[in-house]
């Protein structure tokens, strides 16, 4: 009869001896394994006495035991984190159904800024995998303390890195190289960060939006046109900035059509009012009606090309700023659009398929107390 195999995380018999190392020490050694099957491994202890060894050792195999010790080909316990964010995106660029290219340009922007280069980014994944760690280099990122090259940073930096740490960690998990998904929490406003917090309660007044358009007309940082066509479609400035080209506006019917990504939503036509045709019509008119609308004017080898995201909301928080909307953001111009055309009796089905998103989630950004034209209905003036 053969002899029954080791278990995991069992020794097989145990052997006495003087420690080679330290003089009057008994040392103790024993055989064990990580996992069915696999090869045997030294493990030893040490005391003054024999038994004092062998309990010296069964606390080194508990101690064993509670290591993770998995990986794969691709991410293992020692992988750095900045080695799993390249796993991460080369995983999303081969994602089935494709992600779009400017979603995926956007991940690897955020893992250029907020992993490489950095001293979180240099840890291994076991070691990153850690929630005060984590957290800590999320608190960096929103100072703009996690590298010497780091610009910008607040909320929203540190947001957009949470959501590469969780796609990091979900990776490692999957490949077996961390026990158990890691979450990280963000620890509200950070301890730099003296900006006013944004007013998520709050939607512009026609008084207001007035203001902002006027501030954003002066600016000579090509956003006012901008500005106007959030003030009336209530888009994400991401949608705007990259997802409405000229190819998909009709400057006879005010037609247009938006192409998100965020939703199954998104992609949706509207119509937009006379007084924004005009401004596109003139818009067409100096830069050229190719490529985006909303895209790079001031090199002319660049035109209609993307716009840096980051770039524009820098420029839309200083005319912001400039207009006395120090409360506002991008998605108060999404919320206002939402609260004014219920004040003016639209649906919900119609505000939600303007903004591109689902009935229930379009109620949280309606601000009253008490979509196919309905914002070329309700706008058809300027403020």
């Amino acid at each position: 009869m053969g002899r029954t195999a080791l278990a995991p995380y069992k020794v097989d018999k145990i052997t006495y001896g003087a420690h080679p190392n330290t003089e009057g020490m008994v040392r103790a050694r024993a055989r064990y394994r990580r996992e069915e099957g696999g090869p045997l491994l030294d493990i030893y202890g040490k005391g003054k006495t024999n038994a004092a060894a062998k309990r010296d050792l069964e606390k080194n195999l508990d101690a064993k035991s509670k290591q993770h010790h998995g990986g794969s080909s691709q991410v293992t316990t020692k992988t750095t984190v900045a080695q799993v964010a390249e796993v991460w995106l080369g995983e999303k660029r081969a994602q089935r159904p494709p992600l779009s290219d400017r979603t995926l340009d956007e991940y690897a922007k955020w893992v250029g800024a907020y992993v490489e280069g950095t001293d979180y980014g240099r840890l291994t994944i076991t070691a990153a995998a850690n929630v005060i760690r984590g957290e800590q280099h999320l608190r960096a990122v929103a100072n703009g303390e996690h590298k010497k090259s780091a610009r910008g940073g607040g909320e929203g930096a540190m947001r957009s890195a949470r959501k590469v740490l969780h796609g990091l960690m979900d990776t490692a998990y999957r490949h077996g190289a961390i026990p158990s998904p890691v979450r990280f929490r963000l620890q509200g406003r950070t301890v730099k960060d003296d900006r006013r917090q944004i007013d998520t309660e709050r939607a512009f007044t026609p008084e207001e939006l007035r203001r902002v358009q006027e501030t954003a007309d002066a600016s000579a940082s090509d956003v006012g046109d901008l500005v106007a066509f959030l003030s009336v479609m209530g888009c994400r400035i991401s949608e705007a900035l990259h997802g409405v080209h000229w190819d998909d506006v009709d400057l006879q019917t005010g037609r247009v059509v938006i192409r998100g990504t965020k939703s199954k939503n998104a992609v949706r036509t509207a119509t937009i009012p006379a007084w924004v045709s005009e401004r596109l019509a003139k818009r067409a008119a100096t830069f050229g009606n190719n490529g985006l609308v909303f895209g790079v004017t001031r090199y002319a080898s660049k035109v209609g090309k993307p716009r840096d995201l980051s770039n524009v909301l820098d420029t839309l928080r200083r005319v912001l700023d400039d207009a006395g909307a120090t409360w506002a953001g991008s998605h108060t111009f999404r919320r206002s659009v939402a609260t004014m055309l219920d004040e003016r009796g639209h649906g919900v089905g119609a505000i939600a398929t303007l903004l591109g998103q689902d009935p229930v989630t379009t109620m949280s950004y309606i601000k009253t107390k008490n979509v196919g034209e309905a914002a070329a209905l309700a706008f058809e003036s300027e403020w």
